[in-house]
């Protein structure tokens, strides 16, 4: 389960792309599945954990869509 205070800061960006605090995204053009995990305050781009890694990366929101959950 993601920590809720991890995404406290959604905020205008978030809504302006449809992203909800629990939501399953792909990284377009790849299979790379994950969670959203927020938006990073300094770079503005959407914290993304990777579900094979386990890693939190970084990714600007037109590179990510929704996806199915599991």
């Amino acid at each position: 389960m993601i920590n809720e205070s991890l995404v406290s800061d959604l905020g205008i960006f978030a809504s302006r792309y449809g992203l909800k605090p629990i939501m399953r995204l792909k990284v377009k053009g790849t299979t790379f599945f994950g969670q959203y995990l927020g938006i990073d305050k300094k770079t503005g781009k959407v914290k993304f954990l990777d579900e094979e890694l386990g890693t939190v990366k970084l990714y600007p929101a037109n590179k990510l869509e929704k996806a199915y959950e599991k």
